[in-house]
């Protein structure tokens, strides 16, 4: 089924006029590397000059190959993350989704339209020109000194300090007993330790050999429990 849905604001909008006896044109559809959301398809369906609207009984497919033979597969039946659907015009609407935008080179795609009669009919394609990220998931980030991500880590080392001294203090003046002290230690170190990893992880950093922080992001992680 094909719910009646809305493009939202400040989205990239690309209407194509797409005929099924046209066979050999290719309505371009650009997007960038792992791109998620942004982008909208509102496809006008025409039957040799005549308008061919979607109705909300069908069930409309997005389909395509990507590099790889891996195959590329939405549908209007599971639409809870994303927009499918058609507008009060029958036009398709469809949201470009992380999954259509995750590969290095272009690929051709299609819609296909399958109506309460089992009844399946498949548009001319259409070519995803998908341009390639200038920086790769894969690609190890340097960051130099006097960065964010510099002071963050300034900020965790100095949370440290503070938690370092406050178990110093309170084994001081409050008599509490090394048992309790080495447990207190070691639950606080996991903590930063999960700090650290979390905030590695938001700003897409991986440990490399050169970087004074990521030594010391690397051996707490393997020393973790202590300090």
């Amino acid at each position: 089924m094909a719910d009646i849905v809305t493009i939202p604001n400040r989205a990239t909008i690309y209407e194509l006029d797409i005929d099924i006896h046209n066979k050999t044109l290719l309505h371009p559809v650009y997007s960038k590397q792992y791109e998620d959301g942004s982008r909208f398809i509102k496809a006008k369906l025409w039957d040799d000059g005549i308008p061919y609207p979607i109705l909300s009984t069908d069930t409309i497919y997005f389909a395509g190959t990507k590099n790889g033979n891996k195959g590329n597969l939405a549908t209007t039946v599971d639409t809870s993350d994303y927009i499918f659907g058609i507008d009060t015009d029958g036009c398709i609407i469809y949201q470009i989704r992380p999954n259509d935008t995750f590969t290095e080179s272009s690929y051709e795609a299609e819609f296909r339209v399958l109506d309460v009669d089992n009844h399946l009919k498949a548009t001319p394609k259409m070519k995803m020109f998908i341009e390639k990220s200038a920086l790769q998931d894969s690609t190890p980030v340097t960051v130099d000194d006097g960065s964010v991500v510099v002071d963050l880590v300034s900020t965790t080392n100095e949370a440290k300090i503070v938690v370092d001294e406050f178990y110093k203090v309170a084994a001081d003046h409050f008599g509490i007993n090394d048992s309790i002290i080495s447990t207190l230690t070691a639950w606080s170190s996991n903590k930063i330790n999960n700090l650290y990893a979390n905030l590695y992880d938001r700003m897409g950093l991986m440990p490399v050999d050169g970087g004074t922080f990521f030594e010391e992001y690397v051996d707490w992680t393997a020393d973790a429990g202590t300090f």
